[in-house]
């Protein structure tokens, strides 16, 4: 718990620089937590969720549309972090459109740490922009060469699935830095929100 309660603090005092404020939610129950885990593991895939963002929903269940929590290393788009329910919905939704993706070449070659396809079991999106258009996926599903609870992105126009870090704490690292460093262009939309 300790290390989501000192990001999302962080994260909120870059916000109160900005003489913003990230709002919020009530945490998810624990018990929520655990039976969308349990409702999402079968005999290939368990999903044991990273410590760090079980404690994270448990503080705060999902962020303000368009009120970023996390950022992605080298990109200037904040991403809100997806509510329980939202991350499940992403993730059906991602197992829904993966056979529209058959036959589908990246631009890029995809990262060796990451399996082919566009939806494995082990996938579960917990942070989104633009309406899941870009997703931050924790990934129990990776391949060979990658690590369990890696975090990857799945990108839409043009479609890709990058990686993105070892595990949710080394994310959360790069996520911080950042935000410190592109605070001003990451939440350009919240404060656009606060001028008018």
């Amino acid at each position: 718990m300790t290390r989501a309660v000192t990001y999302i603090s962080s994260i909120q005092a870059v916000y109160r620089r900005y003489g913003a404020e990230l709002a919020l939610n009530a945490g998810a129950s624990p018990a929520s937590i655990s039976s969308m885990a349990s409702a999402l593991s079968d005999n290939d895939t368990h999903f044991d969720l990273d410590p760090t963002l079980a404690a994270m929903w448990s503080i705060t269940d999902g962020s303000r549309p368009y009120h970023p929590i996390f950022a992605r290393p080298g990109f200037l788009t904040g991403y809100d972090l997806l509510s329980v329910s939202q991350a499940v919905n992403a993730r059906e939704t991602q197992r829904s459109v993966a056979p529209q993706y058959d036959g589908y070449e990246e631009e890029r070659p995809r990262d060796t740490r990451i399996r082919p396809g566009w939806f494995q079991p082990g996938w579960l999106p917990f942070g989104s922009f633009g309406g899941g258009s870009m997703l931050l996926i924790l990934d129990l599903s990776p391949s060979e060469e990658g690590m369990r609870g890696q975090v990857i992105t799945y990108t839409h126009d043009p479609d890709q699935i990058d990686y993105v870090a070892s595990g949710f704490s080394e994310f959360l690292s790069m996520s911080r830095q950042a935000f410190e460093e592109e605070a001003e262009e990451l939440l350009e939309g919240v404060l656009d929100e606060l001028d008018t």
